[in-house]
């Protein structure tokens, strides 16, 4: 069950005749939407838990909550040993428009951009490795043919060539 809010309550919160029970109204349904949000998006053990990125941590026993002007764009998570479900990487951060839009297909998506940089990544580290064992191999067959058997089979023994 979705716990979405929508964008003009949201934009309600920076209206300077906003009521405190309206506010306090809207702010709940916020941390409801962050906490369904963090859910999809984490994985959580029981040595890890999450919270708004402002949560105070050592220095203080504040828990960390929505603050309208930080976080007017981005929604910062905080928290100590979380996970991304299927290696997915929000940089700590989620768009606050995901408090009022669908997001799952979005996050979908760019997970499967992630997953699609991280494979490119994978591949082209691999063909470097292919690339220098070939130029290693030729180096190798270049000074063995100006080298003596005896010369290159003590070179080879000294340095590990092959």
């Amino acid at each position: 069950m979705s716990k979405k809010i929508t964008k003009e309550e949201f934009e309600l919160l920076y209206d300077e005749n906003i009521t405190k029970k309206q506010y306090d109204c809207i702010i709940s349904k916020i941390d409801a939407r962050f906490y369904e949000i963090c859910k999809m998006c984490l994985v959580k053990t029981n040595s890890s838990w999450f919270d708004y990125g402002n949560c105070g941590y050592e220095r203080d026993p504040v828990n960390g909550f929505f603050d309208p002007n930080e976080y007017k764009e981005y929604i910062i998570i905080g928290g100590e040993g979380l996970r991304y479900i299927d290696g997915m990487d929000l940089s700590e951060q989620f768009p606050t428009r995901w408090l009022w839009e669908d997001f799952e297909e979005e996050l979908k998506a760019d997970n499967k951009a992630d997953l699609a940089r991280e494979e490119a990544k994978k591949q082209k580290a691999k063909q470097k490795r292919e690339e220098k064992k070939i130029w290693k191999q030729k180096m190798i067959k270049q000074v063995k043919a100006k080298l003596t058997k005896e010369e290159f089979k003590f070179i080879r023994s000294k340095n590990n060539l092959v």
